[in-house]
Formats: C-alpha cells, sequence, structure tokens
C-alpha cells in the first residue's frame, strides 16, 4: 500500500503535472503521463524515491517511452451513451493505429487513449469522420496502372463521384497515381479528369518509393489498386497490409501464386484487419468470387466448380461462329477490354 501516493508525491513536490493515469485492477504497474521533456527529470526523481525498493528487485526501475501523445474523446452526450468506446476503438484499430493506453473517468464524458505521435493527424482524421463531420467515409486511393483497364476505373471514378458520395456515402479521392513510367501524389486528391496531365508531370515511377510513399502519408482509410500484371507489384502486397492498408487487385499473379503465398496475403489482411479483394481475376468482373465467399459463409461447402473462367475465352467462344477470322475476334475482345 502507498506506492501511488509516493510516487504523485514525489512528482509534485517537483512541479511535475501528471496528465493520465492508468492502472490496472492487477495492481502489477501504474502508467503515467507527462510532457515529453520532463521525463528525464521524472525518471530521476521516481527513481530515487523508489530506490530501496529497486536495489532489491521488489520493483523494476522506471521505464520512459517517448514518441507517443494522447487523444481524447469528449461530449457530454457519451454519458450512459453505449457502444462510444467501442467506436472509438474499432475506427482506431481499422486503421492500423495502435493504443498504448487507456483512461475513463466514471463521469463517461471522455475517453482518452495513448497513441504513437506519428499516427496522430490519421487517428484525429479518423475520429472526427466516425463522430463529427459528413456522413459519408473519406476513401483515399492509392492506384498502380493507368493502361485500358485503369483508364476506365478513372473515368468510371468521374463519372460517379456524386452518385458515390449521395448514394453510398463514399468520398473516393485518387491520392496517388503510377504507371510504367510516372508517378504522381496530391493528398487532397487528384482532380480525376486532369489525370493525364498530372501523371504526364509526375515524377519517374519507382515501385519501392511509391510504396514509401504511400505509408509515410499514413492516411485513414488508405487503399492500394494494383491494376497491373507486374510481378514486383504484386511482390509488396504483404508490407501494404503490414501499415493495414486494403489491397484490390486487378493483378491476378498473387492470387493465382503457390497456395502458401495466396494464404499468406489472406491471412495477413485479417490479422490487419483489412480487405484484400481480387473478384477481377476470373470471370471477366462477374461477381463469382463473392458468390462463392457468401456461399461458404451461409455454411455451405463448395465441392467441384466447372467453368470457363477466362473473360477473354469467354468471349471469342460466344462470338466466334467461324464467319470471322478467328484472329478478328481475338482483337476485337481485346478492343473491348
Amino acid at each position: 500500500p502507498g506506492f501511488s501516493k509516493r510516487l504523485f508525491e514525489a512528482l509534485a513536490a517537483n512541479g511535475i503535472n501528471v496528465i493520465l493515469i492508468t492502472q490496472a485492477s492487477s495492481e502489477h504497474s501504474i502508467c503515467v503521463g507527462i510532457e515529453d521533456k520532463l521525463s528525464a527529470s521524472a525518471k530521476e526523481i521516481i527513481d530515487a524515491a523508489f530506490s530501496y525498493e529497486i536495489e532489491r528487485r521488489l520493483i523494476n526501475p522506471l521505464a520512459v517511452e517517448k514518441g507517443l501523445a494522447i487523444v481524447a474523446l469528449v461530449g457530454d452526450n457519451m454519458k450512459s451513451h453505449q457502444g462510444i468506446s467501442g467506436r472509438m476503438f474499432g475506427v482506431l484499430g481499422r486503421n492500423g493505429v495502435n493504443i498504448r493506453a487507456i483512461a475513463q473517468g466514471s463521469s463517461e464524458r471522455n475517453i482518452s487513449a495513448v497513441i504513437l505521435q506519428s499516427d496522430v493527424r490519421k487517428a484525429l482524421n479518423a475520429l472526427h469522420e466516425e463522430f463529427f463531420e459528413t456522413a459519408y467515409k473519406q476513401i483515399n486511393l492509392f492506384l498502380v496502372g493507368t493502361g485500358n483497364v485503369g483508364g476506365k476505373l478513372l473515368a468510371q471514378l468521374e463519372q460517379q463521384q456524386q452518385f458515390l458520395q449521395e448514394r453510398i456515402n463514399l468520398q473516393v479521392r485518387v491520392v496517388g497515381l503510377a504507371n510504367s513510367r510516372k508517378m504522381v501524389f496530391a493528398e487532397e486528391g487528384i482532380p480525376v479528369p486532369e489525370w493525364q496531365e498530372q501523371l504526364t508531370n509526375g515524377d519517374n515511377m519507382n515501385l519501392d518509393l511509391f510504396v514509401g510513399r504511400m505509408l509515410e502519408k499514413n492516411l485513414r482509410n488508405s487503399v492500394f489498386v494494383d491494376i497491373t500484371a507486374n510481378e514486383n507489384v504484386a511482390q509488396v502486397y504483404e508490407s501494404i497490409f503490414e501499415k493495414s492498408i486494403s489491397v484490390v487487385a486487378c493483378n491476378k499473379i498473387a492470387a493465382s501464386s503457390p497456395y502458401v503465398r495466396y494464404k499468406k496475403l489472406k491471412d495477413l489482411s485479417h490479422e490487419f484487419n483489412t480487405t484484400f479483394l481480387f473478384e477481377t481475376n476470373v470471370g471477366a468482373s462477374l461477381p463469382i468470387i463473392g458468390t462463392l465467399n457468401d456461399l461458404v459463409r451461409s455454411g455451405d461447402s463448395i465441392q467441384k466448380i466447372e467453368a470457363v473462367l477466362s473473360g477473354t475465352l469467354n468471349y471469342v467462344f460466344n462470338h466466334y461462329d467461324g464467319k470471322k477470322p478467328f484472329s478478328e475476334i481475338v482483337r476485337q475482345a481485346q478492343a473491348e477490354g
């Protein structure tokens, strides 16, 4: 008994203000938050105050963790409102923000969480979006591949921006864009009608640099979209998942690679609370994978699948009747995507 009293008296006597306190019911540890610039002095003071116990290994010397910050959710309407803390921790978790300590008073008007200083901006933006701002969710896209399919996707985004925001409650911003030659970034979003001009005037493409900048921006609700057929691009999925960024792949290489690799990607997406989507890998974008997933989730067991899963072959078989040269049908399939 009396450890907490001695701790706070030692800090108070030396003019060090405690701004956060957490202690588990096991009483094995107590955490306090103070200004970073006072941490060295606080360690000396506390280690001196408990020198007897430390020398006899009854307690460990004070451990100091730096580079942390406190974010707090405050409001009168939080009182007796179920699920607030769950929503707070859920939105932080979905965005890869790790919580180091939590404090909540019995008044229920404040929940404080200790996180990495580098995650503060993303955490604040995610919390504001969840609790205080507009009804729509902002998605930050990092898109690699602007060929036939990529160009069509960008055209769709341009055409459906208003629909997505008003009907689906999504505001989609293209923050990073790249092809095999150039790359460009704009944190407020690349104007989709101007994407070709913006990309032409961008930097030379470097995949490692593109991924590095994406991770460095650390934006909430980030999604990496791979519309290439490039093995090197598929190889970066693991590092992207580990930063809690979802992956949408038109690129077939990862999902058609050896099962061990595919399984690892699926496991990583679950571990880091992200999404791995690759619906366009088979069936020319027909919702085959989604339908199979729905069947499995409802308790069915898939025993056998018979299909021509190539969209190109389906197109050719449906259009080739011997009247036109086979090569012409193939070129027509290519022209139509």
